[in-house]
């Protein structure tokens, strides 16, 4: 990003005038020549010459000193082409250069730029369409009009080092931003953010309470991070929500009843975490959930029969349980699951028979089973007609037509 307050670095040997001419003394300079190359020469100043040329009168003495080499040429002058293209280009670069110099003689002034609410300093954006914000007080919009604002009615946040604005932030998108340290609890001062993304950054600790007042959330992404503590119940509080991403971080606890508020939700995902306890029944009241993972936890107890109610509005298509501690049946309810691509129940502790109802599910892509030591019965031959990919299970429990081991040998060969 440019610094208003460093200076214009141009190498004069290279980045004159493109397609320059020279052309002796006695030659005619037209007015618009001259206005151009004044332009030229504000844009383009040699660091290392501190001689002015004049262009006013063709018939004039001329000081060309080179402060290159010290070469001493005869008097003659810069001729720039008046194609269309060159002048076309020499008004952009004029105005660039305005803006930098403007930028400049403010730079001296303390001030911050506001870019959808977040205030960061002006020498690390470009600040075309921003509001600046002074000492003075005063706002100043691309259009040129101002309005007075004081400090305490802006009520500025300062997250990370930048600062935001709770009346004008809605979406704080900080993924891959290397950010360290503990999610703070001001964060909760952004009231009107609809989108919340920390993915894959080194954040630490645990997720703050005051998440609950960010109740116009539609996304909520602290993914890949090394989150600790428990969720939160507040999180049942944000009912707006349609994407709730926490894998890969180092949650503990047990998943909260209130999860069961977000009826809103489309892709919910607490993988890779170190969760336990129950999964609560309530989980079957998101009846919106196209995406469920639960996977690599340490969740305990039965698949609750209500998991059969996700999806109602649009249909589950993902449901992960794989890596935990499940015990019991399948329930039945699975069945009505029938546009499930993706259904994954390997390395629990399930046991009973595979439900019939499974042959409801025609539209699955993958479905795994395996180190599931106490599960038998058959994968319906329904699944084995349809399915993309062979379906992996433990060969000696389970008959199978169509199946995998987990040694990527065929069942059907084993036999």
């Amino acid at each position: 990003m440019m610094n208003p307050s460093r200076p214009i670095n141009v190498n004069d040997e290279e980045k004159v005038v493109a397609y320059a001419s020279f052309q002796s003394e006695e030659d005619k300079i037209p007015e618009e020549e001259l206005v151009i190359n004044e332009i030229s020469s504000l844009l383009f100043p040699s660091p290392k010459t501190t001689t002015t040329t004049s262009f006013t009168n063709p018939s004039s003495s001329v000081d060309t000193s080179n402060a290159v080499g010290e070469d001493t040429r005869s008097t003659r002058r810069c001729k720039i082409c008046l194609h269309p293209v060159f002048q076309a280009m020499s008004v952009v670069y004029a105005l660039i250069g305005v803006t930098v110099l403007f930028g400049a003689r403010l730079w001296n002034q303390p001030f911050f730029v506001s870019l959808g609410g977040m205030l960061v300093p002006f020498d690390s954006i470009a600040a075309s369409g921003a509001i600046v914000t002074s000492d003075n007080d005063t706002a100043t919009d691309s259009g040129g009009s101002s309005s007075s604002t004081s400090k305490e009615e802006l009520s500025l946040v300062t997250l990370w080092g930048n600062g935001y604005y709770p009346n004008e932030t809605t979406q704080l998108l900080l993924p891959l931003y290397g950010l360290e340290g503990t999610i703070p609890s001001d964060i909760g001062m952004l009231s009107l953010l609809t989108e919340l993304d920390l993915v894959w950054n080194h954040l630490t600790g645990t997720i703050p309470s005051e998440i609950a007042k960010l109740t116009q959330l539609t996304l909520l992404s602290f993914a890949a991070n090394r989150l600790t503590g428990t969720l939160p119940s507040e999180i049942g509080l944000l009912t707006q929500l349609i994407d709730l991403e926490l894998f890969w971080n180092r949650l503990t606890g047990s998943l909260p009843t209130h999860v069961g508020e977000l009826v809103h939700l489309d892709r919910f995902s607490l993988a890779d975490n170190l969760l336990s306890g129950p999964i609560p029944t309530e989980i079957g009241q998101l009846v919106a959930l196209e995406h469920l993972s639960l996977a690599d936890n340490a969740f305990t107890g039965s698949i609750p029969s209500e998991i059969g109610k996700l999806g109602q509005q649009q249909q589950l298509t993902s449901l992960d349980l794989q890596q935990n501690e499940l015990t019991g049946s399948i329930p039945s309810e699975i069945g009505n699951l029938v546009d499930l691509h993706i259904f994954f129940l390997n390395d629990n502790d399930l046991t009973g028979s595979i439900p019939n109802e499974l042959e409801s599910l025609d539209s699955l892509y993958s479905l795994s089973l395996f180190h599931n030591e106490n599960l038998s019965g058959s994968v319906p031959s329904s699944i084995c007609d349809t399915i993309l990919f062979p379906p992996f299970i433990d060969c000696e429990n389970i008959e199978c037509d169509c199946c995998m081991d987990e040694l990527m040998d065929s069942c059907s060969q084993m036999l």
